[in-house]
């Protein structure tokens, strides 16, 4: 830890269909705090504990993401498997299909999109961090545990790892 004397434990769950995060303060009570009140537009009272892995994009930025992608928008999904170059599902799954034309078509990366997508889900996750301590940064070191898949290969996992920095 770093000069602060508690820490928030951030868990990620980057799955392929769909993520999910919750958190916590190190210490005292050890309340777990799962969001589950992702952005959805359609949704009376929004209560999920997962938020779809999706994202779409504008002019080659990001405009979507999760349940705001509306289901006639172009859109990446099992983005997540994109990063296992040799992945079975690369060549047999339409919406893996999908995403590879899309990534051609907008001249990006599987690892810039999965970026992307998990820059959004990072600071919506800030945001729900606030909510309950807004002034967590100079009180909290913030320690994040991100799901890896342990079948990937090596070359995968670290990908994985090199879009937390």
């Amino acid at each position: 830890m770093s000069e602060h004397n508690s820490e928030i434990v951030v868990g990620v769950d980057f799955g392929t269909t769909h993520s999910g995060v919750s958190w916590a303060v190190n210490g005292g009570s050890k309340v777990i705090r799962l969001i589950n009140n992702w952005p959805d537009p359609l949704a009376q009272n929004a209560s999920k504990d997962k938020v779809p892995s999706s994202i779409s994009y504008l002019n080659g930025k990001p405009y979507k993401w999760g349940y705001t992608v509306g289901l006639t928008d172009e859109s990446f999904g099992w983005i997540k498997v994109l990063l296992e170059e040799n992945h079975k599902y690369v060549t047999k799954v339409a919406t893996v299909k999908d995403s590879n034309t899309m990534l051609k078509k907008l001249d990006k990366t599987a690892q810039e999109v999965v970026a992307d997508y998990l820059k959004l889900l990072w600071d919506y996750t800030l945001d729900d961090i606030k909510k309950l301590h807004p002034d967590y940064q100079n009180i909290f070191a913030l320690r994040v545990i991100l799901t890896v898949p342990a079948i990937w290969s090596p070359a995968a996992k670290d990908k994985h790892y090199k879009l937390l920095e």
